[in-house]
C-alpha cells in the first residue's frame, strides 16, 4: 500500500466516522486532486469495508474541454468496475437566472447533483458519505479569502473533515503530495485551464499569495490551519452559549434588556444565530447588519431596520425580533388583472393593459422564426399550458421554478436585483395560480421551457405605451 494511502487511512480513521457497509459517493471531476481522492479510497475499501460510487458532473462551461474531462473519469472509474453517474448542468444559464457568480452556480449545482444520487441510493437502503477532494491549500485559500472578505468567527474556522454529510479525506495533505501520490502510480489527470485564470481571486490566492507565505515560514500551512481550529473550537462554545439562550425564549424575539446583560461577544453571537434562522443563505449575514442591530437594541422603541437580505430587525415593546420584510412595509399594491386563454396557432391576441400592449401569438415551431428572446419578448411551450393564463400584479407567495426542484420567491428575486418598492408594486407578471412563468421586462421561469420535444410555441412580447 502507498504511503498516502496510509495516512489517508489513519486520517479517516481518526477523524472522518464511517462504518462498514457504508458508500463513498466520491466527486470526481477529473483534475488531480479528485483523481487522487478516487485512487486513494479506491484502494482502501476492502481496509475500509466500504462501496465506492462516482459521481463527476459536467458544467456545461468549457465545451470539448468540459466533454473530455467527463470522457475521461467514465473510462478511469469503469476501467475498475467501480459505479459511475455523469451529470450534465448549465452553469452559465444558471448564474445569469440567479444573479450568481460562475463558480457560486458551479458549487451550488454541483452539490446538488451529488445530493440526488446520493438520495437515489439511499432509497436502496444504503448509508452514503459525500467525498470531495479538498485538501490543506484549499482550506488555508478558504481562511485567508474570507479574512480579506471581514467574515466572523465561523468564516475563520476553516474547512473540517466531516460536515453534515460531506468528508474530506484529504485535507491534511498539500498539493505537492497528491502530485507525487498519481506521479508514482503513473496515473494522468485533466487540466482546468480556467484555474490558471488570476482574474480569479482564489487562483490568485492560490498562484501568488500562499507561495509567498510558504517562502516565509515552511510551516505556514500547519500555523494557519492550526488558528483556524482554535477559532472554530471558540466559535462553537460562544455559539452553543448563544442557541442555550434562545431556547430559552418562548417565541422568535429576546428581550433587549436580557442582551443588554450579556458580554457584547455573546450578544452579537445571538443576533447572528437569530439571524441564520430568519436568512435563507448564511453567508449573506454581514458584520455591517450584526452591527447595525446591536445600535438598535440599545435606541429607542418601534424602530424597524431593513437588512440588504430581504430580512429586518424589529424593536418593539422592549423586545427585538428579526423576520423577512415583509410587503406591507413596500409600496401599496396594484391591482391590475387579465385572463385570457391560449390563441389557437396562427392566431394573434392583443391585451391592453395600464403601462403595456401586450401580443400573445401560437406558432408551429416547425415554421417559427428563429427564437430571440428579449426583457420584452419571451417564448414558451404553447403544450405545456393546461390552464387559463393571467396577466397581474403580484401576490404574496408569488414564485419562479429555477428547475425541475427548486423555486423562488418572487419577493427574493426583487430584493437580490435591487428594484425598487414602486416598481415592485406596478410590475406586471405572467401567472397560473402563484408560479410565475414571466415578470415583464424581467426574468422567466422554468415551467413551460422550450424543449428539444415542443412542438408549438406561445410567443408574448410586451411593448411600453409611454414608447408607442
Amino acid at each position: 500500500m502507498d504511503k498516502l494511502e496510509t495516512e489517508v487511512l489513519e486520517f479517516i480513521q481518526e477523524n472522518i466516522p464511517i462504518d462498514a457497509g457504508d458508500t463513498i459517493l466520491v466527486g470526481v471531476s477529473g483534475g488531480a486532486d479528485s483523481v487522487a481522492l478516487f485512487r486513494a479510497l479506491y484502494a482502501l475499501r476492502d481496509r475500509l469495508a466500504v462501496d465506492i460510487h462516482v459521481v463527476h458532473v459536467e458544467h456545461g462551461i468549457r465545451g470539448e474541454d468540459s466533454v473530455g474531462d467527463a470522457m475521461f473519469t467514465s473510462e478511469l472509474v469503469e476501467s475498475v468496475g467501480v459505479p459511475i453517474d455523469v451529470c450534465h448542468v448549465n452553469v452559465p444559464s444558471y448564474s445569469k437566472e440567479n444573479g450568481l457568480s460562475e463558480e457560486e452556480a458551479a458549487r451550488i449545482l454541483r452539490y446538488r447533483a451529488f445530493r440526488d444520487v446520493k438520495s437515489r441510493l439511499e432509497q436502496e437502503g444504503k448509508r452514503v458519505h459525500i467525498a470531495v477532494a479538498h485538501h490543506k491549500e484549499d482550506s488555508v485559500e478558504t481562511f485567508l479569502l474570507q479574512l480579506l472578505r471581514g467574515t466572523g468567527l465561523k468564516g475563520l474556522s476553516g474547512l473540517r473533515p466531516v460536515r453534515e454529510d460531506v468528508i474530506r479525506p484529504l485535507l491534511n495533505f498539500e498539493k505537492k503530495e497528491l502530485l507525487e501520490y498519481l506521479k508514482r502510480l503513473d496515473q494522468p489527470y485533466r487540466t482546468d485551464e480556467t484555474n490558471f485564470d488570476d482574474d480569479i481571486l482564489r487562483n490568485r490566492m492560490r498562484h501568488s499569495v500562499l507561495p509567498e507565505l510558504k517562502g516565509m515560514n515552511a510551516k505556514a500551512f500547519d500555523h494557519i490551519l492550526h488558528s483556524a481550529k482554535i477559532i472554530a473550537e471558540a466559535e462553537g462554545y460562544i455559539s452553543k452559549s448563544a442557541k442555550l439562550i434562545l431556547s430559552e425564549c418562548s417565541e422568535d424575539k429576546i428581550s433587549c434588556e436580557k442582551l443588554l446583560g450579556l458580554d457584547e461577544v455573546l450578544r452579537k453571537q445571538v443576533i447572528l444565530e437569530m439571524v441564520r434562522k430568519a436568512v435563507t443563505r448564511g453567508k449573506d449575514v454581514s458584520a455591517r447588519q450584526i452591527q447595525a442591530i446591536d445600535r438598535l437594541i440599545a435606541g429607542p422603541d418601534s424602530k424597524v431596520i431593513n437588512l440588504s437580505n430581504g430580512i429586518q430587525a424589529v424593536k418593539k415593546s422592549g423586545f427585538i425580533e428579526i423576520r423577512e420584510q415583509s410587503l406591507e412595509d413596500e409600496a401599496p399594491e396594484c391591482n391590475e388583472e387579465y385572463f385570457f386563454s391560449k390563441p389557437k396557432v396562427g392566431e394573434k391576441v392583443t391585451i391592453d393593459t395600464r403601462e403595456y400592449t401586450i401580443e400573445v401569438e401560437a406558432v408551429d415551431r416547425k415554421t417559427a422564426p428563429q427564437i430571440q428572446e428579449s426583457k420584452c419578448t419571451k417564448w414558451f411551450d404553447y403544450d405545456k399550458i393546461e390552464t387559463n393564463l393571467c396577466l397581474r400584479n403580484r401576490e404574496a407567495g408569488d414564485y419562479f421554478r429555477i428547475d425541475e426542484d427548486n423555486t423562488q420567491l418572487l419577493r427574493r428575486y426583487f430584493i437580490n436585483e435591487k428594484i425598487s418598492p414602486e416598481k415592485r408594486a406596478t410590475a406586471l407578471l405572467l401567472v397560473n395560480n402563484q408560479e410565475i412563468y414571466w415578470a415583464v421586462e424581467h426574468r422567466s421561469g422554468f415551467g413551460l421551457k422550450i424543449t428539444d420535444e415542443t412542438k408549438k410555441i406561445l410567443r408574448i412580447s410586451a411593448r411600453r405605451k409611454e414608447n408607442e
